[in-house]
């Protein structure tokens, strides 16, 4: 079994050409403009995050294959 971990991301527009939830586990995120505790930046939301580690530990086959397909995907796209 490959040893490659999952990723979990946040899915900001600037990275949604290559995270997708085939190759790993976007993170919803708060914030932007107008949130980010004031700051003006997005800000990972702690609820989704939460679920999607809870995911990844009790679905550990289905985290591997996404990590698998990100490797795929890197390899493929800038040619690693």
């Amino acid at each position: 079994m490959d040893a490659t971990p999952p990723r979990v991301c946040l899915n900001l527009c600037l990275s949604s050409g290559y995270i997708t939830d085939k190759n790993s586990f976007p993170l919803s995120y708060v914030g932007g403009e107008e949130g980010g505790g004031g700051t003006g930046m997005a800000q990972p939301s702690r609820e989704h995050l939460l679920e999607l580690l809870l995911f990844v530990y009790n679905n550990r086959v289905v985290a591997q294959e996404r990590a698998q397909q990100a490797r795929k995907d890197v390899s493929f796209f800038w040619g690693f």
